[in-house]
């Protein structure tokens, strides 16, 4: 339904005054109407917004929270690292200095 609220409006008193349709029948295709009207103008606000925050610089929540668990992984890992038992440390060490001599 492409046409303009007004004039569909008009249109389906028309066909009600006509006989053609009932009030119920109108009713019913008005609410389906407002639903597609209403489903259509919020994706097109949403890709607008979307749009909007990109050309800002800002970051979505969706980004966000994948830099967070990224960040928590690497924590673990970071953690896991420090934890390793000292003679694997003492060991790379003594190595490390017997390369560089």
């Amino acid at each position: 339904m492409s046409k303009e609220p007004a004039a569909l409006l008009k249109e389906y008193l028309a066909k009600i005054n006509k006989g053609e349709k009932s009030a119920q029948e109108v009713l019913s295709a008005v609410g389906g109407w407002m639903k597609e009207s209403g489903d259509s103008l919020k994706h097109k606000i949403e890709i607008e917004v979307e749009a909007a925050v990109k050309r800002m610089g800002f970051a979505k929540k969706s980004d966000v929270d994948e830099l967070a668990e990224e960040v928590a992984e690497l924590r673990k890992l970071l953690k896991v690292k420090k934890e390793a038992p000292k003679d694997i440390k003492k060991s790379t060490k003594k190595a490390a200095k017997g390369k560089s001599k």
